[in-house]
């Protein structure tokens, strides 16, 4: 689900006649295994606005096609993980089940937790792992409240992940590296302030300042066409000390700033 929502089994993407809502339904129940959803609820989410009949039964024609979609799991109980009563639904997580944001939740966790543990390491294996398996924005291209919601919670572990990279690359020197993890974070988040300016610092330290003026003036440009606002004050100084050649005296300041260690990352 990170990125646009597939299946897969045995290695094998498999092809679902889920139908638009069908989809969304299979998405959320994948999103929160083990909870107990209200069949009204559902309904209500996924089949909003329709009669009574008609969403009761686009609702278990998508649950008889869910089940069948993991009845391809023939080694084990595939299907059989799907709980459907009277009233409540519940998809039971498995061994076999395997969710990518549930796997990336855990494997940046885990990693963020053993690299802050590691006080000043600049080891970033255990997370550069870890944000690999985050192949883009939950459900990207759907919109509801609880897709956003969701989208929201899995970007920022990912950012608290990539930011822990680019200051431990930045802090070892490894500019090229810190380099590629900032643009990594704006490829999916390209208006997150901070990290464009993290970015400046960073090509600046590198030897590209005319790189980091351009690359500011661009952001900045493209800000107040598709936003309609201009960049923070901070921004603005930065861009104007980078031109000016003035961030030559303030580089042991900015560094402290923005690549000092991690504190301990929020839950997410």
């Amino acid at each position: 689900m990170l990125g646009e929502l597939s299946f897969r089994a045995d290695g094998e993407r498999l092809h679902s006649d889920l139908g638009a809502n069908g989809r969304m339904l299979a998405a959320y129940l994948f999103e929160f295994p083990g909870r107990v959803h209200r069949r009204e609820h559902l309904t209500d989410l996924f089949w909003p606005g329709a009669a009574e009949s008609r969403a009761r039964g686009a609702f278990n024609t998508a649950l008889w096609r869910i089940r069948r979609l993991l009845a391809r799991e023939s080694a084990s109980r595939g299907g059989a993980n799907l709980q459907t009563g009277v009233r409540e639904i519940v998809l039971d997580p498995e061994s076999w089940l395997s969710i990518d944001t549930h796997r990336f939740v855990t494997d940046a966790r885990q990693a963020l937790k053993v690299y802050e543990a590691a006080g000043s390491c600049s080891d970033v294996s255990g997370l550069e792992q870890a944000v690999h398996g985050y192949r883009g924005a939950f459900l990207d291209g759907s919109e509801s409240d609880w897709i956003i919601a969701e989208r929201e919670r899995l970007h920022t572990l990912y950012v608290a992940c990539m930011t822990a990279i680019y200051k431990a690359h930045a802090r070892a020197q490894r500019y090229e590296a810190a380099i590629a993890a900032a643009r990594s974070v704006l490829i999916h988040d390209p208006y997150r302030e901070s990290i464009q300016r993290a970015l400046a610092i960073l090509l600046t330290l590198n030897g590209q300042r005319a790189q980091a003026i351009r690359g500011l003036r661009n952001w900045t440009g493209a800000l107040l066409i598709d936003i309609g606002i201009a960049p923070m004050a901070e921004t603005v100084r930065l861009e104007q000390a980078i031109s000016s050649g003035a961030v030559f005296d303030e580089l042991d300041q900015l560094q402290d700033a923005y690549f000092s260690a991690l504190r301990p990352n929020p839950t997410v």
